[in-house]
């Protein structure tokens, strides 16, 4: 980590090389757990397995990483978002292998020079054959979202190489692996805006649906009224009339604003259900009800909140409390001979979901 210069951005190296055989993975997946849980498709792979990965910290919501390792499995729960706080995109290149990522029944193969979305706020589930190689920008949703036409539909997207703005977005991805850890703090900020307008463009599919001065402004409204339904989503008697008069607009275009979502109350729903979850798995609310914590987000029956969190999340929760946590590790961010570093892992759980 050169934090002795502040003449550069932060930068982390951690490495599996130096390691014997018989302990790589395990330090691997100890390691990378601040982002997924990895599991190897079979154990005759643990002789030739390696990992690297390559970290800069551009700002409190940027990083850049490079991953260079081999087969195995990479998965994120539904419910990983409420233990690790990390609501996040992490936006790869691939760039040598290839991996196949799931999107509720479909299967997409992300090959070298194309791009893999993955939101950290939703199940994740992906696999790579051979040795694979990637780079990543991680950004926090607030930062990347209000210039996406589909912020919260974007989970296991792929995006080939072969449209131009897809290309562009790659090769300056690309650029960025060379080059960022020798970028200045201020030229880490510089930089910082026309990356995620350009990889905003390739996700949208235009440049003129990020530019477009209309569709900015009605982004503007559409966070103004996600910030009032966060300021209010523990009344349980939040209402359209009552966000209407809150934001100054009317029934009608907020109907039309929360669309995408499913609507207007289903979006209320998913947060509260979401604020419920991280709750429940907080352990200073190990001996609070059930029902405490259902109502104080705005639930007012026990029964239809426990049908309908079983029916987004797969399990009961009172499961959900019982469940051992799989998240976040603390470990002593030391540097370490053998390893390397492991100060991306800090970034992560500490920098940037601050």
């Amino acid at each position: 980590m050169n934090s002795s210069s502040q003449s550069c951005v932060q930068t982390s190296l951690f490495s599996t090389k130096e390691l014997a055989y018989e302990k790589r993975f395990s330090e691997w997946r100890d390691s990378i757990a601040a982002l997924f849980d990895v599991s190897q498709p079979n154990s005759r792979l643990s002789d030739n397995f390696n990992a690297t990965v390559k970290s800069s910290l551009l700002s409190q919501d940027v990083m850049l990483a490079r991953c260079d390792t081999v087969e195995q499995r990479w998965q994120r729960s539904v419910l990983r978002f409420a233990e690790d706080g990390l609501d996040h995109y992490l936006i790869q290149v691939q760039l040598d292998g290839k991996q196949c990522v799931s999107r509720g029944q479909k299967e997409s193969w992300c090959s070298a020079g194309n791009l893999m979305i993955i939101d950290l706020a939703e199940k994740h589930d992906a696999y790579n054959i051979g040795k694979f190689s990637n780079f990543s920008v991680i950004v926090s949703r607030h930062m990347l979202s209000p210039l996406l036409l589909n912020p919260d539909s974007q989970e296991g997207r792929v995006l080939s190489a072969k449209q131009p703005l897809v290309n562009l977005a790659v090769e300056h991805m690309k650029s960025l692996e060379k080059t960022a850890h020798n970028f200045s703090p201020q030229e880490a900020e510089s930089i910082i805006k026309p990356t995620l307008s350009l990889l905003a463009c390739a996700l949208n599919g235009s440049a003129d649906q990020v530019e477009n001065g209309r569709a900015i402004a009605g982004k503007s409204i559409l966070a103004r009224c996600k910030n009032v339904i966060e300021q209010y989503l523990r009344k349980s008697d939040l209402s359209v009339d009552f966000l209407c008069r809150k934001i100054g607009i009317s029934r009608t275009n907020l109907y039309l604003m929360f669309k995408p979502y499913g609507g207007i109350q289903s979006y209320i729903v998913e947060r509260r259900l979401r604020r419920c979850a991280e709750d429940l798995l907080h352990h200073d609310n190990i001996k609070v009800p059930i029902y405490t914590i259902s109502e104080s987000w705005g639930f007012t029956s026990t029964a239809h909140f426990s049908r309908i969190f079983k029916k987004r999340f797969g399990s009961s929760p009172g499961d959900i409390r019982q469940a051992k946590s799989v998240a976040q590790l603390h470990p002593e961010f030391i540097l370490n001979q053998e390893v390397g570093d492991r100060h991306y892992e800090r970034w992560l759980s500490e920098t940037l979901k601050s």
